[in-house]
């Protein structure tokens, strides 16, 4: 499906309303329920092992898709918020390796996310980000 029906979906059924301020993991968001194992197969994994070979591309993509750094969440080494549509916002949190134990990344959600698209096109929406990522990371080499 990649960007554009989740695009569309969101224009055509977003109920409004701003984003709450409180993240969620995708798994825990409305209508989620047995799709976390699959999102993070889909979308967590890969940008984990994208990040882990390129460690410039989450600072690259702060600067092309006008993210922002976050205040230390989570107590994550980087943690930014990417706007994917306008109010559903992605939080990314990567843990750098360290003694013995490989990193980690998770992609957290508005707690209002699900107001303005389903957890299947959230889903959706994060596997075609993904994809552009690796697209990016590899015109960059």
């Amino acid at each position: 499906a990649g960007l554009a029906i989740p695009l569309l979906r969101y224009v055509l059924f977003s109920l409004g309303g701003r984003p709450t301020g409180a993240w969620l993991p995708f798994r825990e968001l409305e209508q989620a329920a047995g799709r976390g194992l699959h999102f993070e197969q889909m979308c967590e994994k890969p940008l984990k092992r994208l990040v882990d070979t390129h460690t410039e591309l989450l600072k690259d993509l702060i600067d092309i898709f006008s993210g922002e750094r976050s205040v230390n969440l989570f107590a994550a080494d980087v943690s930014l918020v990417l706007y994917p549509l306008p109010r559903i916002p992605a939080l990314i949190c990567y843990w750098e390796p360290e003694e013995g134990m490989e990193s980690s990344l998770h992609i957290f959600f508005d707690a209002a996310a699900t107001d303005h698209l389903s957890a299947e096109w959230i889903h959706s929406l994060c596997a075609g980000l993904v994809a552009m990522f690796e697209k990016i990371a590899q015109k960059h080499l």
